[in-house]
Parts: structure tokens; C-alpha cells; sequence
């Protein structure tokens, strides 16, 4: 079986930032550069991700796949939400120059068991 792609543009930054910032659905980046500014103006040391932090990614993530209709997944069959995001992602920025700063990397984490829903 094919792995799932997991990484939208620019991930990293996207993940690094939605541990940090409250309601981070809202920011959008036009390039990696203008992600990776962001980061350096915002973000604190790596090494503050915590479990609260994490947490607060998580959130954003979901948030904003909520803002795309993802109302339920299955993190171990995330195919037909993966392309629903690809497609979201892949028209806003034909449409407005922008990319939404969503990271996939939350739900690897929960696939793996490392973040559990109580």
C-alpha cells in the first residue's frame, strides 16, 4: 500500500506556528518565505513544544479542516479527506495567491497513537 502525503505547503512552519498561535485557521502564507518570517517573528525555542502546545495544534488543525467540511475521519484512511484538502488548498491559491496554513502532521500523530482522542 502507498503512503499518504501527509505535507502541505509550507508544513513544517504550519506545524511549528499551530502550537503557538490561538485560532492560527485564520493565517495564510503566500510563500515559504513569508511562512518562515512568520516563524522567526513568533515563534518561541522548539524545545517549548509541550503536550499543552501540541494540543493547541491539534486544534488548529482540525479547525480548519472543519472550515473545509472534514467533519469525521479515519486518520488510518484519510485518502478521500487528503484530496478534499489537496483540492481546497490547490484553489484558494489559484484563486487568491495563498496558501491556508494547515499541517497534516497532527494527524500522523494520531494515527500512530501518540495523540489519543478522550
Amino acid at each position: 500500500m502507498n503512503g499518504l502525503l501527509l505535507l502541505s505547503y509550507p508544513c513544517v512552519e504550519s506545524f511549528e506556528l499551530s502550537n503557538f498561535i490561538k485560532q492560527f485557521w485564520k493565517i495564510n502564507f503566500s510563500s515559504a518565505t513569508d511562512a518562515k518570517k512568520k516563524m522567526k517573528e513568533i515563534i518561541p525555542e522548539l524545545t517549548d513544544i509541550d503536550e499543552k502546545s501540541l494540543m493547541l495544534a491539534i486544534e488548529n488543525m482540525h479547525r480548519t479542516m472543519y472550515s473545509y467540511g472534514i467533519r469525521k475521519y479515519d486518520p488510518s484512511n484519510f485518502k478521500k479527506e487528503n484530496l478534499k484538502i489537496f483540492r481546497k488548498e490547490s484553489e484558494e491559491y489559484l484563486n487568491n495567491k495563498y496558501f491556508n496554513a494547515l499541517s497534516l502532521i497532527g494527524i500522523m500523530l494520531i494515527d500512530l497513537g501518540i495523540i489519543t482522542e478522550v
